[in-house]
């Protein structure tokens, strides 16, 4: 038991770790970022991680057939790490939307040439007003060094005792919205345990103990992440169709992981596999495939800071779906003695990579 013990804590630090990297958390974090923008924006802002998220939690989650037995005793422990893949149109948005505009932004558009008592009498119309503008940007994966921007449409105000002043149009930077995830790949990892095997079925489990970020850093003020997951895999030719030359599975997973109070993701998958095994059991390949139809439901929550001098926030809450909705997978296994080592790539709107080491699997 102390040996498996280690073996979760090994793998547990190895998901944290790559989801520190995934949602982008350093001096600057994706809640920090999500602050400075409205709904429109922040919805275009995460869209490439919410693909992501979608591609790599349904993924990895089988290599092979279970057993063609009635009773069998399978047991596998192991990490897989899940890689999703986007393009450079991934790395950058445009979009139109309302945008309520701080009064330190506010400041920037109004000239300085006029009386103080006009400035702000200005600046805090502005600030109280929302507005139509076109955002553009890095998105959650693009950048590092560029700030999203903002374009203020320009606008007629009417000031008392004064009359009617022009505000012109202007491009303004959002200075603490940035690229946080300047990768090719959006990666996440999970240890996951798999035992059988009764009438051909196997159960699998993904868990991550609830697990507070802010003891690991003082920089990191995401909150606790939580994380669970399930499924079944039957394989009919325990008891039918024991002609067929491959061993092959129905199957389902589902899963929930929580970071904190400002991203909830859901994710479920089902489909049939297909494999077969090359050589003995202690030293063998395996080849198997698969198609799966797929769902991924991301929630945010966040509070948007539309005044920093009074530190007002208005709470912005939305939840976007992943683009896939299935993909298939070819993968290949090699197995030495206790060791499992496995790698497939799925194609699909989305496309991924998963790569497991299982280091106990008989």
């Amino acid at each position: 038991m102390n040996g498996l013990k280690k073996l979760f804590v090994v793998s547990s630090v190895l998901i944290l770790s790559l989801f520190l990297l995934t949602t982008g958390i350093s001096a600057q974090n994706l809640d920090e970022t999500m602050k400075s923008l409205s709904e429109t924006a922040g919805k275009a802002y995460v869209k490439p991680v919410v693909n992501g998220f979608g591609a790599d939690l349904n993924g990895g989650w089988y290599h092979k057939a279970p057993r063609a037995k009635l009773f069998s005793i399978d047991f596998e422990f192991g990490v897989v790490a899940m890689g999703s893949l986007f393009e450079d149109k991934d790395k950058s948005f445009a979009t139109s939307g309302t945008f309520r505009f701080t009064k330190d932004q506010a400041a920037t558009l109004v000239p300085t040439s006029l009386p103080i008592s006009v400035q702000n009498s200005l600046i805090n119309t502005i600030i109280n007003k929302d507005y139509t503008v076109t955002m553009s940007g890095p998105t959650v994966v693009g950048d590092k060094n560029d700030n999203i921007k903002i374009v203020f449409p320009g606008d007629v105000i009417n000031v008392p005792s004064v009359g009617n002043q022009t505000i012109a149009a202007k491009t303004i930077d959002i200075t603490d919205a940035k690229g946080l995830i300047d990768f090719r790949a959006v990666p996440l990892a999970a240890p996951q345990v798999t035992v059988g095997t009764i009438l051909g079925t196997q159960a699998a489990f993904r868990y991550l103990p609830e697990l507070d970020l802010s003891k690991f850093s003082d920089k990191i003020t995401i909150g606790k992440v939580k994380y669970f997951g399930w499924g079944v895999q039957h394989n009919p030719k325990a008891y039918m169709f024991k002609f067929i030359p491959l061993d092959f599975s129905l199957s389902y997973f589902t899963q929930k992981l929580n970071v904190g109070e400002i991203l909830e993701a859901t994710a479920s998958a089902y489909g049939i596999n297909v494999s077969k095994q090359l050589g003995p059991g202690w030293l063998n390949i395996t080849p198997y495939a698969g198609y799966m139809l797929e769902k991924s439901t991301l929630k945010f929550k966040y509070d948007y800071v539309i005044d920093t001098a009074t530190n007002k926030m208005q709470s912005v809450a939305f939840e976007m779906d992943g683009e896939n909705e299935n993909r298939i997978t070819l993968g290949l296994g090699l197995k030495l003695l206790f060791l499992n080592i496995t790698a497939d790539y799925n194609i699909g709107k989305v496309k991924s990579a998963t790569v497991g080491l299982w280091l106990l699997s008989f």
